[in-house]
This record gives C-alpha cells, sequence and structure tokens, in this order.
C-alpha cells in the first residue's frame, strides 16, 4: 500500500472540518467476531489503543494483511475509525515538505486495498454528520472507481460542508465517469474557490478538455457550450 493515501490539501481539509480526534472506533469491541484468526483479532483491538501511531499501523497492517481475505470483518471497523482524525505521524508530501498525517487516511488506505466489498458500507456514512467522515468516504469511494458510487458522489457536490464538496469534484475526477460531467459544470458555479478550481481539473481529466483555469462565468459558459455539442443525444 502506498505510504500517502491522501493529498496534503484534504489532509488541510480535515483540520479545517474536525475538532474532536476519536480515540478508537465508534463501534464496540464486543462486535469483534470471536471465530477469528488470532492475529486478525489482536490487530482489530489495536484500533482501540490510546497512542494514535498504533491505531494508525494496525489499520494499515488490516489492509494490507486481511483486505482480501477477510473485508467483511476488517470493514465495519475501518470505517469506525474515519473520524479519527489525531496525527500520527509525518510523510513527505509531493513538494517534498514533512507534513502530518492521520489515523484515518490510513484507515482510508486500507479501505481502498479493500476495494469493491467496501462501497456500499461507505455509500452509508457519506450520510455522516461529522464532515470529516463524509469527506474521507467521499475520497475513497473516487480512488476505488466503482460506477455504483457515482450517483452518491454526484449528491455530495451539494453537501453544506465546503471540505465535502471539494473532496467530492476531486472524487469524481478520479472515478472517470461520464455520468459526472453535467454535475461538474455546474460545480464551476459552487461559492468556494477550491470546489470551483476542483470541478475544472476533474473535467479536463474525464474529457481530455481543457479551457485553462480562469475561475469567471466565461469558464462556466465554455464548458456548457462544449457539453451542449458533446453530451449523448
Amino acid at each position: 500500500m502506498k505510504n500517502k493515501f491522501i493529498s496534503v490539501f484534504l489532509i488541510v481539509i480535515f483540520i479545517v472540518t474536525s475538532s474532536i480526534c476519536y480515540a478508537q472506533p465508534n463501534i464496540s469491541k464486543q462486535k469483534i467476531p470471536s471465530n477469528i484468526p488470532d492475529d486478525l483479532r489482536n490487530l482489530l483491538l489495536r484500533l482501540y489503543s490510546p497512542v494514535p501511531q498504533d491505531r494508525a499501523r494496525a489499520a494499515w497492517l488490516l489492509g494490507e494483511d486481511w483486505g482480501r481475505k477477510s473485508p467483511e470483518v476488517i470493514t465495519p471497523f475501518l470505517i469506525g475509525i474515519l473520524g479519527d482524525t489525531a496525527p500520527a505521524g509525518k510523510i513527505h508530501d509531493s513538494w517534498g515538505r514533512d507534513v502530518d498525517y492521520f489515523v484515518c487516511t490510513k484507515a482510508g488506505g486500507a479501505l481502498v486495498e479493500i476495494g469493491e466489498p467496501a462501497v456500499n458500507p461507505l455509500i452509508e456514512v457519506l450520510n455522516s454528520k461529522n464532515p470529516s467522515i463524509r469527506t474521507m468516504a467521499t475520497s475513497i469511494l473516487g480512488r476505488i472507481k466503482n460506477a455504483r458510487a457515482t450517483e452518491h458522489l454526484i449528491t455530495m457536490l451539494k453537501d453544506e460542508n465546503w471540505g465535502v464538496r471539494v473532496a467530492a469534484v476531486g472524487a469524481l475526477g478520479k472515478a472517470g465517469d461520464h455520468a459526472a460531467i453535467e454535475p461538474l459544470i455546474n460545480a464551476i458555479k459552487d461559492s468556494n474557490i477550491e470546489v470551483r478550481t476542483g470541478a475544472i481539473v476533474s473535467l479536463g481529466h474525464i474529457t481530455g478538455q481543457n479551457f485553462g483555469t480562469n475561475l469567471d462565468l466565461d469558464q462556466y459558459q465554455k464548458w456548457q457550450e462544449w457539453w451542449e455539442k458533446n453530451k449523448p443525444k
């Protein structure tokens, strides 16, 4: 699994959108099945550690060692720590800087490893009251690239939290589904500059078109005109 699951920008979003660091999953230890291998059980128990680095390491190992073998067992527990925004260490970003990574980013990476079996549970938590969880789930679904998630990611473009909307435009760009083109064009009119910029970038990824990055009405009109000429009839 790659060391860096999520972009530096989304890491900043977690700081903006969350004021609480969760020390354990929002699912009881009693839910850990009794009929699983000891190694798996011990990793699940480590998700409840008071030490963020231990929780992050356990999440990473769950994805690496058990993501393909026992997805139905570990998925609920990994989703249960998507709200854990405790810093767990440092990574190098794409500019060579040392930045914090969080417990939830390791959980997110593990869920990407699981892939398709995690899609429906992730869709369910898009309704979470916690914007950090909605942001994480949205971003993960974009990386998994499952068509079932597209309509739900489009819905997240209307989320009240701008950080979630930024995650949604990015996720739709990564997923690459042409069903997202028109909603992304409309997102160019979003009130938040990061959402508008992300929508333009994602449209470029999906369509291969490039009308520049000027954030004005002309940009929206250019995409609208292109879409009218090129959308399925």
